[in-house]
């Protein structure tokens, strides 16, 4: 389910990341933002997530590196 564990945005303009977490909040879903890929791995090697919207283009590790290695 959903709810059990945040969901993880990865975004790093911060006007995509604010409408995320707004539209998170209206369906009561809670959200971590991080900034750029490297952030998101960190993060998910201490953390679970329920579900992770990730951003393609970022900056130092990219999206789609960032998947692999998380």
């Amino acid at each position: 389910m959903l709810t059990d564990k945040p969901i993880l945005i990865v975004e790093d303009n911060d006007i995509n990341s604010q409408l995320a977490v707004r539209i998170l909040e209206t369906l009561s879903l809670e959200s971590v933002v991080m900034e750029n890929g490297l952030e998101a791995v960190l993060w998910c090697e201490t953390n679970e997530a329920s579900l992770i919207l990730m951003d393609m283009s970022l900056p130092g590790i990219d999206g789609l590196e960032a998947t692999r290695r998380i």
